[in-house]
């Protein structure tokens, strides 16, 4: 979720937040999270996931949303990668290890979270103590 409210963060006068989800060849599902926002500046991108570090203005922002975010994702065996050009966007990418995988029925099961097919739609869910959390379509 704070990737998300930063995303939009990033695009005060509007933009566009793209959400996918894959299985990559290593057989980790990730989750991309890609917005037309304001960028990172590059002396930021090594300090972004330091507990405390925020480039928002005084009072705005604690600088602990990425940081918890980054742990959460670590204590699940996954990673967090981030790339961003100053004026173009940042992609967020998220890969997490799979917990199942039914082929048969498209259905991926990984680390809380549920990615299924309904026809040419296709959902993700996120679970958090055995109910849906979020939904997203993707």
């Amino acid at each position: 979720m704070n990737i998300i409210l930063n995303a939009a963060n990033a695009m005060p006068d509007g933009g566009k937040l793209t959400v996918s989800t894959l299985v990559n060849p290593e057989g980790k599902a990730e989750v991309r999270f890609a917005d037309t926002g304001s960028g990172i500046p590059r002396e930021h991108l090594d300090n972004i996931f330091d507990p405390f570090f925020t480039a928002m203005p005084t009072g705005q922002g604690t600088g602990l949303g990425l940081s918890v975010s980054y742990g959460i994702i670590q204590q699940h065996g996954g990673s967090i990668e981030v790339e961003s050009t100053v004026g173009v966007g940042t992609t967020f990418t998220v890969k997490l290890l799979l917990a199942k995988d039914d082929r048969a029925t498209g259905d991926v099961q990984c680390a809380g979270i549920k990615r299924h097919r309904v026809g040419d739609e296709r959902a993700l869910h996120a679970y958090r103590g055995g109910g849906v959390k979020s939904q997203l379509s993707a």
